[in-house]
């Protein structure tokens, strides 16, 4: 584990949260908290902590619910396990004051002195959550045919990136490169080689020029094509391919707004082509990617840094373990997706059967895909869809639970995996609390 000590903002990484964290992780180090309500500082090892004094129980339920402040962690060696102490995850429990579904917040919701007229000691640690971890090699699967069954039941149910390419021979453009992109939830739209195209819509736009002839004349109309393509509400990226000989061409563009030139290829066919077909979607990945939204990637550094700190060493499978451990506060059941560039993959899980056999789902059903585009946790989804039924099997259900919340887990590339589960009788705010650190620490802990 890294010794150097790691310091972060409570606007980035709540302390509700980041005492779930220290707990699930079995972190040993001095924590040291600073709040408007006071300071104070934890010695923790594996997790726990030696049962705290009243007066210290009744200063950290005061700061538990504040967004302002700072924290610094120092890493240190676990040593010999604690004897005896508590879970900071039971301390939480105690500042929560009574069980129930209607709880609300921390200290300002509950009266503290009467909570500490009992025994510190007594508080319970939080409930044994049993994780079942998929293999990592899955079996093959056609998730064509998945997305086949689905467009012809419910074709309202996907939602596939358009990507828009201008050409003057749409042939070679057919084949591999449109089987690709659908795999990878895109759609290829098709456009002749005219300036005048409509944007509506596209999330991303190819231009291929194969000769310098095509555009002779026309400069001025392709130029204000890229700059309403960038002054777009969506800002929509442009590859341009074509002659790149002349430089002050090649200023224009930029100028302009391409967001990435690429050279014609020679010819299309055979080995050039394919390769040329390989980099322009790489290239429409990663821009596509980009314009992911990332709402809860603000702040994320210094709490991904002390993720990383926490977790190091440690393999997939422990990782995925911390992160269900965390969810197994709000959620009853729960599982966790990880997301490719063609498919959502379930890794791990608790509460739910899991399907081995059918461990994986295309890239384009519109519920999973609006999540990993927008960034935003979806709270309901219909049980009854098309695509629901498809998540139903993956999970090993006969039928997803009424009260089931996808949660995107997000890092420094964007969405990189989801979080989905059945809410328990939690409150909203803890459900609240989970939402903000998955989608913050989430992706970390997904990561190889």
């Amino acid at each position: 584990m890294m010794r150097r000590k790691l310091k972060g903002r409570l606007e980035n990484l709540g302390l509700a949260g980041l005492f779930r964290l220290l707990a699930a992780t079995g972190a040993s180090g001095r924590l040291e908290v600073e709040t408007r309500e006071g300071a104070f500082s934890l010695g923790i090892r594996g997790g726990r902590v030696e049962t705290p004094e009243p007066t210290l129980v009744k200063k950290i339920c005061h700061c538990l619910d504040r967004a302002a402040g700072s924290f610094s962690f120092d890493p240190q060696p676990a040593g010999k396990p604690l004897e005896g102490g508590v879970d900071l995850s039971a301390i939480l429990e105690l500042c929560r004051g009574p069980s129930g579904r209607d709880r609300k917040g921390f200290a300002s919701d509950i009266d503290v002195d009467n909570l500490l007229a009992g025994e510190v000691s007594t508080i319970p640690g939080p409930r044994e959550t049993r994780i079942h971890l998929l293999p990592t090699t899955v079996p093959e699967h056609p998730l064509e045919d998945l997305l086949s069954e689905l467009e012809k039941a419910a074709p309202e149910e996907l939602l596939f990136a358009q990507v828009g390419v201008v050409t003057g021979d749409p042939r070679p453009w057919r084949g591999w490169i449109e089987r690709e992109w659908r795999r990878r939830g895109w759609e290829l739209r098709l456009f002749g080689v005219v300036p005048d195209l409509p944007l509506d819509r596209l999330d991303a736009l190819v231009i291929h020029h194969r000769l310098t002839v095509t555009r002779v004349g026309r400069e001025t109309q392709w130029l204000e094509l890229l700059q309403r393509a960038a002054a777009s509400e969506r800002a929509i990226p442009v590859v341009w391919v074509g002659p790149l000989g002349d430089p002050v061409w090649v200023a224009r563009l930029v100028e302009a707004g391409a967001s990435f030139l690429l050279p014609a290829p020679a010819g299309e066919g055979g080995a050039v082509w394919q390769s040329f077909q390989e980099t322009v979607t790489r290239v429409v990945a990663r821009l596509v990617q980009s314009g992911t939204e990332k709402e809860g990637a603000s702040g994320q550094p210094a709490a991904q840094e002390l993720v990383e700190a926490l977790v190091h060493g440690r393999g997939p499978g422990e990782r995925i373990g911390v992160l269900l451990q965390l969810a197994s506060g709000a959620l009853c059941s729960g599982a966790v997706f990880s997301v490719d560039a063609t498919a959502v993959r379930c890794r791990a899980g608790f509460g739910f059967p899991l399907s081995t056999e059918t461990p994986v789902l295309p890239r384009g059903i519109a519920a999973l895909e609006t999540v990993i585009r927008t960034g935003r946790p979806q709270r309901s989804i219909d049980p009854a869809a098309a695509g629901s039924r498809q998540l139903a099997r993956v999970l090993g259900v006969e039928d997803l639970p009424a009260g089931l919340v996808l949660i995107p887990l997000q890092s420094r590339e964007g969405t990189t995996g989801l979080l989905i589960g059945e809410r328990s009788g939690s409150s909203e705010k803890e459900l609240e609390e989970l939402i903000l650190i998955a989608r913050r620490i989430g992706g970390v802990l997904l990561g190889p």
